[in-house]
């Protein structure tokens, strides 16, 4: 009984974590997915509900099933099952916490140790950082996401995204691209504010 409580509580959890989890998978896929990652999260909150829901059935399921074969009160039946109820709950907050706040954090952070600045685009004579403001993020997927997105546009040299801050800084060569190009790059269903605009020396990108 327990080990179908854990079941269902780590059902859940995934439940919840799906659109992090997805928007993960499809960074590691590649090119071609990055605006579709990026989306995915801007509906953690419908995830998050959807899996709690599901657990919440799971055990409301469980204790109808259980009612049917005593003829217990519901306080009774509440008492006499709580362990079930406590298991279900208990793996299905494990389950988020550890996607959400361990696995998917590391990942994201070892994706972007890994990225590296986009090839010198024909030595421009300067370059601009762009900072916006991006409204809707609810994880770290998110802002992932959203980076290699606008990496995978043509001018935009560098692109760091941060959830904590809610901003993304842009490198870009305004030869090629132009700021309202930019900002029409964040994938939907994000909003974005500009905040400033520097024109800033080569060098300073090449580190």
């Amino acid at each position: 009984m327990l080990n179908t409580a854990a079941v269902r509580g780590a059902l859940g959890g995934f439940i919840s974590s799906a659109c992090c989890l997805g928007s993960l998978i499809l960074l590691l896929i590649g090119a071609g997915n990055f605006a579709l990652a990026a989306s995915l999260g801007a509906y953690r909150t419908y995830f998050i509900l959807a899996g709690l829901g599901f657990v919440l059935l799971s055990i409301a399921y469980h204790l109808r099933k259980k009612a049917k074969q005593c003829a217990c009160s519901y306080s009774q039946l509440v008492r006499s099952e709580s362990k079930f109820i406590a298991t279900t709950l208990l793996t299905f907050t494990a389950i988020f916490g550890v996607v959400n706040f361990a696995i998917i954090p590391y990942v994201t952070a070892e994706i972007s140790e890994k990225d590296i600045i986009k090839a010198e685009l024909n030595q421009p004579s300067e370059l601009r950082e762009l900072t916006l403001r991006i409204g809707g993020m609810s994880c770290e997927s998110c802002a992932e996401a959203i980076e290699k997105s606008l990496m995978n546009v043509n001018g935009i040299v560098k692109a760091d995204v941060s959830y904590a801050e809610g901003t993304a800084v842009v490198v870009y060569n305004p030869s090629i691209i132009t700021q309202s190009r930019i900002v029409e790059s964040v994938p939907q269903p994000y909003s974005v504010e500009v905040v400033s605009e520097s024109v800033i020396a080569v060098n300073d990108v090449r580190g």
